[in-house]
């Protein structure tokens, strides 16, 4: 992730004559370079795609949090931007991104926290799921997969709730005012549930409101580094 102190990283200009850049759709044409500025030194950068939508485009509405899967794996296929799976998280991981961005001075980087790429790609969750739960709707944020636990089957349960009664997320739409991507947070925030069942929430309500707050902290320090 880019710093919020930091404006973001430049484009190297071959990627004007690069082949597997050609081959992309126009969406995930846009993703990529979408993407591009908020690599770490390393290249590197979480790939879960609710935290993409919420921060990478959340004004771009066809970048949908049910696209943007399917997009990553073309991008996987035809570029050195590889998406893939680690100790059961997603990140997203640039091969060539050190050698071809020259005056990154790595000493002054700070130590590089995010996994690398491993040559498995295309989390399995998604690929195996996606006709599944994106089919009947295919813009609208499912519950992501985890074990069969009883807490997991609640918050699912919760969360689907949640997003289809607009009554529930009114106020908090009403408060952001268009200037946080509420679905895409509140399903980043879903994610984090089911992915870490150990750390049990008792008041969903509460920690939904805290991780929409903690995200709209976020992208107002990066439009305020932007201006």
């Amino acid at each position: 992730m880019a710093s919020p102190k930091t404006r973001g990283r430049m484009i190297n200009r071959d990627i004007s004559d690069s082949k597997g850049f050609a081959k992309l759709s126009p969406e995930a044409a846009v993703l990529f370079v979408m993407m591009i500025p908020h690599f770490s030194p390393y290249g590197k950068l979480n790939g879960d795609p609710g935290y993409l939508k919420g921060g990478i485009c959340p004004r771009v509405k066809y970048l949908t949090v049910a696209k943007i899967p399917k997009l990553l794996e073309e991008i996987t296929e035809h570029t050195s931007v590889k998406w893939f799976e680690y100790d059961g998280r997603y990140w997203i991981h640039s091969l060539n991104f050190i050698t071809e961005h020259q005056n990154i001075n790595l000493e002054r980087a700070g130590p590089d926290l995010l996994p690398s790429y491993s040559g498995i790609s295309t989390p399995s969750k998604y690929k195996e799921k996606e006709k599944e739960n994106m089919s009947e709707r295919p813009d609208k944020p499912v519950a992501p997969t985890c074990s069969d636990n009883d807490y997991v089957r609640k918050v699912k349960v919760h969360y689907n709730t949640m997003i289809d009664d607009p009554e529930q997320t009114k106020q908090w739409r009403e408060y952001y005012n268009g200037s946080l991507d509420i679905d895409s947070a509140l399903f980043a925030a879903c994610t984090w549930l089911v992915e870490h069942p150990r750390k049990r929430r008792s008041d969903f309500k509460q920690f939904y409101g805290n991780w929409l707050r903690n995200s709209y902290q976020r992208v107002s320090e990066r439009r305020l580094a932007n201006a």
